[in-house]
């Protein structure tokens, strides 16, 4: 469990329940959180105090219950005009929160009975429609701010669970404590969405089986005009619908592959040629169609890919080879096809597996990125030295400021890499947002292409300085990038560019062993470190003028790609 998370709730009702429910629900994914709350209904003047605090909250919480707002939704001088004014002022508090914190803000709950005739216009008859006006007005305000700010979708909650699960009338009238428990948790588990996106990896690649997955039916005994997958006709449809979703989920940057005891051709045939299949061969980042057990085939899958198997998310319709995949490899994640073939459709979505708080150009590439790879490894094996297959990569780098446009993906580096990761620190785009503007912080990315297309932004490297050292405070890289010296070409050219700005006599970094960045592990002393006390992992020392690494000759610098 990493360093303790802080979340402040700013209400105008008690929510209490709430943040003992975020704590209890981040125990089991490992994340240590404290809640604490300020003054009952001070809205305004606790938002502004966050814009000048010392140490700001991680997460900020802003929940409001509409019956209390603006003099309260039950006044006779009630005026939705008024409502907005209030509103629209306490968004521009919202604004002025320091960026280190991200915040939460929670869309109001509509009634759940309206009144007749319907006016939503009417000032007194407005009411009804006043959550519908104000929770439009801040989905626009967090649409245009997707670095600072989240939804915390309250409204959809309400609709989801009924009003029976979602008021107390008895509590809210007497403790102001509107929820009941169904939804006390339910909102628990949105925030802690929020929390898995910005604090812990996500799942990198689904694994998906073929026959009565993809399609309903056995390709291989009856054809691909045989197998049920059709985007109107039942249970052809659950199974379209269910591609749908794999879509989706593989623009946000998920690498899907193919696992299945089939035959090879037969499969392809599918994918090449079935008018209704919306999953086609270029998706597709690996594949294992053969008779193999799965097991050996989803390691060799992980091996393929670079990926560790903890990133993985396991999809088939067979509990055998459900549990299989379960005792072998407890780190994947598996999702069995459910029974009732109509639930089947929101299965992906339902288990917040692969949620995202925003999609990089990289992302949507990734898939080529991988793709390309088999055409590296296949020459590769042309060459009996890796210096003459490096060189035949006619290799090209770009190092640059990161820019506020790159935040984006910069974080996204830090909370996915895990291999080459000399840190393994997890910086939020909030993080890096107040980098930005330190003048001790320097951060630079690395973006690269080869013979065989782009690589995109894959490397970052972070200094601090401290009185006349120069800290290296992050370096990673993609795991696909790893052996191609592009590790020597980030940091150079991002050390020459450092020492423009800085004073640089002495050079220090820092190794912090994981499970998974052992690769690295004598990193620092190949470039010429040397090894010096430390009260947390290994850190190291050198003087500029001792480093033992270059630029590497065989890659060429650019200054755009």
């Amino acid at each position: 469990m990493g360093a303790e998370l802080t979340i402040q709730f700013v209400r105008n009702y008690t929510a209490e329940p709430l943040g003992d429910a975020v704590q209890e629900a981040a125990q089991p994914i490992g994340l240590a959180v404290k809640t604490q709350f300020g003054a009952f209904d001070n809205l305004g003047a606790e938002i502004a105090a966050l814009s000048s605090a010392p140490e700001p909250p991680a997460i900020v919480v802003v929940t409001i219950d509409l019956d209390y707002f603006s003099g309260g939704l039950f006044s006779p001088k009630w005026q939705l005009a008024q409502v907005m004014d209030d509103f629209n002022s306490l968004l521009a508090a919202i604004e002025a929160i320091p960026p280190k914190s991200f915040v939460l803000i929670s869309t109001f709950i509509p009634a759940f009975r309206t009144s007749m005739p319907l006016a939503p216009g009417h000032p007194v008859l407005g009411r009804d429609s006043a959550a519908f006006e104000l929770n439009r007005t801040l989905r626009d305000f967090i649409a245009r701010r997707p670095n600072r700010c989240g939804l915390l979708d309250f409204e959809r909650i309400a609709a989801r669970l009924g009003e029976a699960a979602t008021l107390d009338r008895r509590f809210g009238l007497m403790m102001k404590a509107p929820f009941r428990p169904e939804f006390i948790a339910a909102a628990a588990g949105e925030i802690i969405r929020h929390l898995r996106c910005r604090y812990l990896p996500p799942k990198k690649v689904l694994v998906l089986d073929c026959d009565n997955t993809l399609w309903g039916g056995i390709v291989g005994e009856v054809g691909p005009e045989g197998i049920q997958l059709d985007p109107y006709e039942y249970p052809g449809i659950a199974y379209y619908r269910f591609q749908s979703e794999v879509l989706a989920i593989a623009e946000r940057g998920v690498l899907i592959c193919l696992c299945s005891k089939n035959d090879e051709p037969a499969v392809w045939q599918v994918l090449d040629q079935h008018p209704h299949c919306l999953l086609r061969r270029d998706r597709i980042a690996g594949h294992r169609i053969n008779w193999v057990d799965k097991a050996t085939n989803l390691k060799e899958l992980a091996l393929e890919l670079n990926l560790s198997l903890d990133s993985m998310v396991f999809v088939d319709d067979s509990p055998a080879e459900c549990e299989l995949i379960r005792s072998q490899f407890p780190e994947v994640t598996v999702l069995q096809v459910p029974a009732k073939i109509y639930e089947f459709p929101g299965l992906l979505g339902a288990s917040n597996l692969f949620d995202r708080l925003s999609v990089s150009q990289e992302d949507k590439d990734r898939v080529q990125y991988y793709q390309a790879e088999t055409d590296r490894r296949e020459l590769q094996t042309r060459h009996v030295d890796a210096e003459g297959f490096l060189r035949d990569l006619k290799m090209k780098a770009v190092v640059h400021p990161v820019q506020s446009a790159d935040v984006p993906r910069a974080s996204q580096l830090c909370q996915r890499t895990n291999q080459f990761n000399l840190t393994t620190k997890r910086y939020t785009e909030s993080d890096l947002t107040v980098f930005l503007s330190d003048p001790d912080v320097r951060m630079f990315l690395l973006q690269a292409e080869d013979r065989f297309g782009s690589i995109g932004h894959s490397g970052l490297i972070i200094f601090r300085r401290l009185g006349g050292v120069v800290e290296v405070d992050t370096f990673l890289m993609s795991c696909r990038l790893i052996g191609r010296q592009l590790d020597r070409a980030l940091f150079c050219q991002s050390l020459r560019l450092v020492a423009q700005a800085w004073t640089t006599g002495e050079i220090r970094a820092h190794y912090l062993p994981t499970r998974k960045n052992g690769i690295v592990a004598g990193l620092w002393k190949e470039y010429g470190f040397a090894p010096i006390t430390s009260v947390e992992g290994e850190s190291y020392a050198c003087p500029v003028g001792g480093l033992k690494v270059s630029f590497p000759e065989i890659i060429q610098l650019e200054p755009q790609l």
